[in-house]
């Protein structure tokens, strides 16, 4: 006789009365739920705010901005536009978060690009843990090319972390 028959894994349907089956919280996120997650990214990918105008790269025909800084409780938010200004197509690898030599890893990606068609652009929003970092030290963003050398690489530091903005309304799906 379990508890439980159905656990409903679908972010989209997060109720804990639901009759279909629980609500599965996720550790990586903390206390909260992975509906509400998806709505704050949602709501900071939909806004497409331009609140850091300092921080990015441009080398190859293609641009890395770092459009925003957000907080949420225990959760940064960063997003990410990627624009490719020749004919040929941007195809990631993968993109690499560290604080100097340690790794920080996203608990989520909202838009996760794997590619920028020629001409093209597109945006990214991540969602980390509360980082905190000495003055003396960045946040180091890294975007790699699949098979090419076209990466892009750009720094945050702490003083436009603790400069990150609130996500006030969110934005339904």
């Amino acid at each position: 006789e379990p508890e439980a028959l159905n656990i409903n894994m679908d972010s989209r349907f997060p109720t804990e009365s639901s009759t279909e089956g629980s609500a599965v919280r996720v550790t990586e996120l903390g206390e909260e739920e992975p509906s509400v997650i998806t709505s704050l990214m949602y709501t900071v990918h939909r806004l497409d705010r331009r609140d850091v105008k300092h921080i990015g790269c441009r080398q190859f025909g293609i641009q890395a901005l770092l459009k925003g800084i957000y907080v949420h409780k225990d959760l940064l938010f960063l997003h990410i536009s990627l624009a490719n200004s020749s004919h040929v197509p941007f195809d990631i690898d993968f993109v690499r978060f560290k604080v100097v030599d340690k790794k920080v890893e996203p608990v989520r990606a909202l838009n996760e690009l794997r590619r920028i068609e020629g001409k093209g652009k597109g945006r990214i929003v991540y969602a980390f843990h509360k980082v905190v970092i000495p003055d003396d030290k960045l946040i180091e963003v890294e975007i790699y090319e699949k098979g090419g050398g076209r990466h892009q690489r750009f720094h945050i530091e702490n003083s436009d972390l603790v400069d990150a903005g609130l996500v006030d309304e969110l934005i339904k799906e």
